[in-house]
């Protein structure tokens, strides 16, 4: 990851340096809206994910104190704590993934790509600039 990092530093570095004008055009307007609009919405299902979470320890202590005041059979309780265990554990997977892409096995090998934030820029996707060295070479 961090070689992915350094590489993607050193593409950027190089694309500022030789490519300043294209470079300011390609980080528009556009693609910061873009930008803030899908950070905005992960933030809200990170939000939805954690409060789903929240609601589904509650029900947990509901459901054990009517199973322990036998409001609720055996039976019934392990289903709905089995249910509840397993859809917190889903929302916590999806938590840790919200900010990571999936890993994908390419030729045997693990490949993981990730998003890099720069503080007032935003995220700049390695395809772009690719796209602005190629462009300059063609």
């Amino acid at each position: 990851m961090e070689q992915g990092a350094l590489a993607h530093i050193r593409l950027v570095i190089s694309c500022v340096a030789n490519h300043k004008e294209r470079f300011r055009q390609a980080m528009g307007a556009k693609h910061r809206a873009e930008a803030k609009r899908e950070l905005a919405q992960k933030r809200k299902q990170y939000t939805q994910a954690e409060r789903r979470i929240e609601e589904l320890d509650r029900l947990f202590k509901r459901i054990y104190e009517d199973f322990a005041n036998e409001k609720l059979s055996e039976s019934r309780f392990q289903m709905l704590s089995a249910d509840y265990e397993a859809e917190q554990e889903n929302l916590r997977e999806k938590l840790l993934l919200l900010y990571v892409h999936t890993v994908v096995k390419e030729d045997g090998v693990r490949v993981q790509d990730i998003d890099i934030s720069y503080d007032l820029v935003g995220i700049l996707p390695a395809s772009l600039l690719y796209g602005l060295q190629n462009d300059e070479t063609a």
